[in-house]
């Protein structure tokens, strides 16, 4: 192929196949499962020894023992001092570094900062901590342009790393959009590329696994410490970091009927999909064609592609974050209504915290729920007793952040993550005792041989229904996707009144601690799709979301007639100089190469592409003249029978 772009656009989307293969649980059907089931922050090392041992005997538990969960209720009764310490990032001891290419300059307008201009290496500071006490960090960073998604490095306190999730402490980067959306010839919008923008952030460090609210805790004595950053993501300028105390933003203060009053008539409208910047590379814009109510500057369609919505299938993850610019043209109070929906979490609902400006306007904007639902719904911050909040804007330029958090759930998932990992400890070694296939004219006498498992499961067994209850409580409804902790449960009991009969029960265990981790692993996720923002004054109502007969009536006869002449298997422009290209393909994963064919390949190539998504045929299509100039992903079978006829082109004869 003459264009080197193309090549690599190929090769790149080879690689994502190959990954996405490799990203299934090689045990899942494996004869040798049975050897050890991975929980839900478990690896490979976790597997039974061999050698009689228990499972508190491999490396991974000792990890396992200062998971984050338990080092928070390991110190939860420490003090916490009201103390400040600010460590400058200048202020690193230069014998300390290794590998990294440390250098103080200045960085975007901050003199005297420390840049770390390579993604290896670490480097340490000295520091005074004044009493003893776990505290929270926050820091003033720059992520610099660099090929990595954010910057991941561990924290050592004295040569050690208090816990596992401190080991990869994530700072995100700014992502914008690289262009607005704009629309092919066929009027199917065009999803623009994310690029990243240097900046300063200051940001607290924070659980990035979804457990836990508040920033993430140190227990730290009193005196002089090392604090290390090792990393193999780095390639960032830090101005300082400090040691504080998290505080929780104040209770709501209701102004007064004359401040609500003092700005009457304002509306102002966001679309979700034209946020100023995100602080991952997956929050792109999305599109949505299952309602008329959808929002977008271009307008809906029920057949033409509209970036219409930001989040769907993507934004899950705790700590992601979207912000909104836009100006406000009479200072005053204001209130906020989001439509969102979040079709993802049946039973559950999802937790977004607001920030107004920048900071968290008050205890009650910490955390807006987003119920399951698959319709748009507006949802709007509110106090204890069901009242719109108002949040004070000023004249000019504002911004509206929501950013993924796990709210009452996440401590619940952390428990029973650890729950599952004890368990399947338990599951480890009855398969040392009983080998992968059990004699089934032995019982092995389990109880005892491992004393502790019929106490313990029975404990377990509780501890499943009291979560199950919490998880009901907070959901306000039973019979949820929380029945897999039940199901957990019955099995354990029947462990405990005939324990002859573990060895035989093994498949019900595995499978059941499989089912247990993948619902914990689902939901701490924390879904959303944004169709756009509504800032209002007290005297404007919320765009409504209830959908009329008719409008939904002539919605889908569109989409009806639409698709009689719209042609769904062409993705791209129809160039008639253009070569065509055909894959064989899903949808999703056709639509991902056309957006790097289109935002990638096609502005800068000589010769374009026009992509396809076709299945099967190419054999006859060839033969009748009409078949594609490329072909891509095709089954084995295809590229043997178009040589045996001489139809294939060379691609080495092809000069550079």
């Amino acid at each position: 192929m003459k264009d080197t772009m193309f090549r690599r656009i190929i090769t790149s989307m080879l690689a994502l196949a190959m990954c996405a293969s490799a990203a299934v649980p090689a045990f899942a059907d494996s004869e040798t499962a049975d050897e050890g089931v991975l929980g839900t922050q478990e690896t490979a090392d976790d597997s039974a020894t061999g050698d009689g041992s228990s499972a508190a005997t491999t490396g991974t538990d000792s990890i396992r023992q200062t998971s984050y969960t338990n080092y928070v209720k390991k110190y939860a009764d420490a003090a916490r001092p009201d103390k400040t310490v600010e460590v400058l990032g200048k202020d690193y001891d230069p014998a300390s570094v290794t590998d990294a290419q440390i250098t103080v300059t200045t960085v975007d307008g901050k003199n005297d900062v420390m840049q770390w201009a390579n993604q290896e290496g670490s480097v340490s500071w000295k520091v005074n901590i004044p009493e003893t006490g776990v505290y929270n960090i926050k820091m003033v960073y720059e992520a610099l342009e660099s090929n990595t998604n954010d910057v991941e490095f561990s924290m050592l306190i004295d040569g050690e790393s208090p816990y596992a999730t401190a080991s990869r402490i994530t700072l995100n980067k700014r992502w914008i959009n690289e262009s607005e959306i704009k629309q092919d010839s066929r009027q199917n919008d065009i999803r623009p590329g994310q690029i990243s923008t240097p900046c300063w952030q200051e940001t607290p460090l924070e659980d990035i696994d979804g457990l836990f609210n508040e920033p993430l805790e140190f227990y730290i004595e009193a005196g002089e410490h090392t604090i290390t950053f090792e990393s193999e993501k780095a390639e960032f300028a830090v101005e300082k970091f400090t040691f504080y105390q998290y505080e929780a933003p104040a209770a709501y203060a209701a102004p007064s009927d004359s401040d609500l009053t003092q700005t009457q008539g304002q509306r102002i409208t966001l679309e979700g999909e034209t946020a100023a910047y995100k602080s991952a590379r997956t929050l792109y814009p999305t599109s949505d064609k299952s309602s008329y109510l959808t929002s977008s500057e271009n307008g809906s369609s029920p057949t033409k592609t509209r970036y219409n919505t930001i989040g769907s299938g993507s934004w899950t993850q705790s700590t992601q974050t979207v912000t909104w610019e836009f100006n406000v043209d009479k200072a005053g109070y204001y209130k906020i209504g989001i439509r969102g929906r979040q079709d993802q979490m049946r039973g559950m609902y999802s937790n977004r915290r607001l920030y107004v400006n920048g900071e968290v306007p008050c205890l009650e904007a910490n955390q807006i729920k987003f119920y399951y639902g698959t319709d748009w719904e507006i949802t709007t911050p509110k106090d204890e007793n069901g009242n719109d909040l108002y949040f004070y804007l000023q004249a000019g330029t504002n911004t509206i952040s929501l950013e993924a958090v796990p709210g009452e759930i996440g401590e619940i998932m952390g428990d029973l993550d650890e729950l599952v990992y004890n368990i399947n400890s338990y599951y480890r070694q009855i398969r040392q005792i009983t080998g992968p296939d059990p004699d089934e004219y032995n019982n092995y006498m389990i109880d005892t041989a491992i004393p502790s498992i019929i106490p313990d499961f029975k404990e377990y067994a509780q501890t499943l229904r009291d979560k199950k209850a919490e998880i009901e409580k907070l959901s306000n409804s039973g019979g949820t996707e929380a029945e897999t902790l039940e199901k957990m449960a019955i099995v354990l009991d029947k462990c405990v009144k005939k324990p002859d009969l573990i060895p035989e029960m093994m498949s019900q265990i595995k499978d059941n601690i499989t089912s247990v981790s993948s619902f914990v692993n689902q939901y701490r996720e924390q879904p959303l799709e944004v169709d756009m923002i509504e800032v209002v004054n007290s005297d404007q109502d919320f765009t409504t979301c209830d959908k009329s007969f008719f409008g939904s009536l002539s919605f889908g006869f569109k989409g009806f007639i639409g698709s009689f002449f719209e042609d769904y298997n062409a993705l791209s422009d129809e160039d008639e100089s253009a070569m065509e290209c055909w894959v064989m393909l899903g949808r999703d994963n056709a639509e991902a190469l056309q957006q790097l064919i289109s935002s990638e390949y096609n502005p800068t190539a000589k010769t374009k592409i026009n992509l396809k998504l076709v299945q099967g045929g190419i054999v006859e299509a060839t033969f009748a003249g009409k078949g594609p100039d490329l072909a891509l992903f095709m089954g084995g079978d295809f590229p043997i029978q178009l040589a045996a006829r001489g139809v294939l082109t060379d691609q080495p004869t092809f000069s550079n």
